[in-house]
């Protein structure tokens, strides 16, 4: 009973101190952020439990949480396979949810915290802070991390119907943020897959609590509508420089990021053999021809998230987003090639990873919602460094000042 009362007591003493802080905190900022990460900017931490892997080299145990992704020893001891192994779902068509390779426990630290994103460069790979000019610049204008400036990363690995505690979660570290900063209301924003995850988010909450919590959401690089070289995935991996990570396929997020219906032709050729195309009509014979049916599973546990797109999100909208760089637009495999071997990528137009009609998505709600809508497109901006371009820093400078 004694340890139960002065554990009690802590946690409120805990609490009163959590209050007083807050209580004390003035905010001089016009509008309090919190960033929502793509992959890249994503961090998950690992802690090994006699984890079932298969490789031989690869460690079982470890004592502490280590950070999984993005790790630079991976990299340096071109143990990437390892990394691979640990980052792997497993997927049961029973519960239609995925779980980690067994004796690997993963988890997303620093939820309210610091924006942030590992940077390191090798021989092989270079994984730069895109946040970082961003976090200086509104540092510099009088923001505080862990205050009006936070973070919500997520487990990148998963589709939306498994993040209802990140979304529950989103919710609640809003609504403190808005609080703490003298009930002001909040800027979000989103980086690539992140802009699917805050979409998603907003469209579970009342319009009553977007106009009171929510300033605008600003989108850089918004993967709003997926890609179709994410296709490429399910037969050759992801690509890190010479490394090739094949866990990708594993997870629903993926799926996620595929070419969607309210942008894309369903009879639009995504992938072109000799003796059959698929698009978005045949999807399904994709995954049956590729020999990986539990894409087309998982792909069914998202569709119900993606089907919800025409629905506009209710709140002002900033989108910024390159064109002009060569981007996957359809795959070619020749005689004999399909699946195994490698395509011809036929390029169009984008940031050299989203096709533009995606980034541009935003469009598509003009005339759906009365909150407005920006567009701002930058020609030859690609993918990642476009958070770090001086029109990218200025329009955000602008918005927040």
């Amino acid at each position: 009973m004694k340890i139960k009362k002065n554990l009690h007591c802590i946690l409120i003493t805990h609490l009163l101190c959590v209050i007083a802080g807050s209580q004390k905190y003035k905010s001089d900022i016009k509008y309090p952020l919190i960033f929502v990460p793509g992959i890249k900017e994503s961090i998950l931490e690992a802690k090994l439990n006699n984890a079932l892997v298969e490789q031989k080299k690869c460690i079982k145990n470890t004592n502490n949480y280590f950070i999984l992704w993005i790790n630079t020893q991976f990299y340096k001891t071109n143990s990437t396979i390892c990394m691979d192994e640990y980052l792997t779902l497993l997927y049961n068509n029973k519960t239609r949810t995925t779980s980690n390779t067994p004796g690997v426990n993963i988890e997303v630290p620093e939820f309210g915290k610091r924006p942030r994103a590992i940077e390191f460069q090798s021989s092989d790979v270079t994984v730069e802070d895109d946040l970082n000019d961003i976090t200086e610049m509104l540092v510099k204008l009088g923001y505080r991390i862990g205050y009006s400036l936070r973070g919500a990363p997520y487990d990148f690995r998963k589709g939306p119907n498994e993040h209802t505690t990140y979304f529950n979660k989103l919710k609640l570290l809003i609504e403190e943020t808005y609080t703490t900063n003298g009930n002001k209301s909040v800027i979000m924003l989103v980086r690539s897959m992140g802009a699917l995850m805050s979409g998603t988010f907003l469209r579970r909450q009342t319009q009553e609590w977007k106009d009171k919590y929510i300033k605008s959401l600003v989108s850089i690089s918004g993967d709003w509508g997926g890609a179709v070289g994410r296709l490429i995935t399910y037969t050759d991996g992801v690509q890190f420089g010479k490394y090739t990570l094949r866990s990708f396929s594993t997870f629903p997020s993926i799926s996620w990021i595929l070419p969607h219906p309210f942008i894309w032709n369903p009879y639009e050729v995504f992938v072109e053999t000799p003796s059959k195309n698929y698009s978005l009509s045949n999807l399904k014979d994709y995954f049956v021809d590729i020999n990986y049916e539990v894409g087309w599973e998982l792909y069914q546990d998202i569709y119900p998230d993606v089907e919800k797109d025409p629905i506009p999100l209710g709140v002002e909208l900033h989108c910024i987003y390159g064109y002009g760089i060569p981007t996957i637009r359809k795959i070619y495999y020749g005689k004999g090639a399909f699946p195994n071997k490698p395509p011809v990528l036929i390029k169009g137009d984008g940031d050299g990873t989203v096709n533009k009609q995606s980034l541009s998505a935003c469009a598509y709600w003009i005339k759906l919602q009365t909150q407005p809508i920006h567009l701002v497109p930058m020609k030859g901006s690609n993918h990642t460094f476009i958070s770090r371009t001086n029109s990218t820093l200025e329009y955000i400078k602008n918005l927040v000042t």
